[in-house]
């Protein structure tokens, strides 16, 4: 379970005016739902979710995860419980490194790492039978470098090596945003398919109001760092395009 209590996080802008990216929220997301995060620019999403992460610090409040309190710990030390996947598919990634080797990493991201990393054969080919299921046919590219990949593989790839250390929580930075649709909508049945295969707690920022209406088991709607709306339960179910509509004031 992920607790929120009471995040507030402020920052400072041009001529020394503060906004408030946080405003006291109060939040649990219980293990193995599916959270949308919606909202305008400026609204929080972003800061809430790295705030999760660890890479914003509160300024007052806590972040409590499995009944531990990890406000003040580092993005680091949250990675036995956290896995992100960005918006920009060449985050995430070592654009030099091979697609084998990038997964050789992901593999090792909770334990400690020593100058030489190998690769074994049954590494090789656990990967290999792993990204098979992709139906990318990168299943036979393991040496190609992971820069030489589209956005839509690389992000794809992404994803498999988020969940390769079993985390419990997934967090997702609009990650369909630098994609076509086409590229994107695969992307997100892929996410939902991992999510529900790992029964990962996983929140996804997104403009998107068709992944809200499609994906997710609960909706939050934040403005100017609130929460607006929370939709979850039979309330989720009925969440219709207009309702969405209105709460954007279209």
């Amino acid at each position: 379970m992920i607790r929120l209590e009471h995040n507030c996080k402020q920052f400072t802008t041009g001529q020394s005016a503060k906004v408030n990216a946080l405003d006291d929220i109060s939040l649990e997301i219980h293990p193995g739902e599916f959270v949308i995060l919606l909202g305008a620019n400026g609204s929080g999403k972003s800061t809430l979710l790295n705030a999760i992460a660890g890479t914003v610090m509160l300024d007052s409040g806590k972040i409590i995860i499995d009944d531990v309190d990890v406000t003040a710990l580092k993005d680091f030390k949250r990675s036995h419980w956290i896995s992100r996947i960005f918006q920009n598919p060449l985050m995430g990634t070592s654009p030099e490194l091979s697609i084998l080797e990038n997964f050789r990493l992901a593999s090792l991201r909770k334990k400690s790492k020593s100058f030489t990393i190998g690769t074994s054969k049954g590494f090789r080919n656990s990967t290999s039978q792993l990204i098979s299921e992709l139906n990318l046919g990168l299943e036979n590219k393991l040496d190609q470098p992971m820069g030489t990949l589209s956005g839509g593989q690389r992000q794809a790839l992404s994803l498999l090596m988020a969940v390769i250390d079993k985390p419990k929580i997934l967090l997702m930075d609009e990650p369909t945003a630098a994609l076509d649709p086409r590229t994107a909508a695969l992307i997100m049945e892929l996410s939902d398919q991992i999510i529900r295969k790992h029964r990962l707690t996983a929140i996804l920022v997104t403009h998107q109001l068709r992944d809200a209406m499609n994906y997710g088991d609960r909706v939050i709607l934040l403005n100017e760092g609130k929460v607006q709306e929370d939709l979850y339960g039979e309330h989720r179910k009925f969440l219709s395009t207009n309702d969405l509509l209105r709460w954007f004031g279209v």
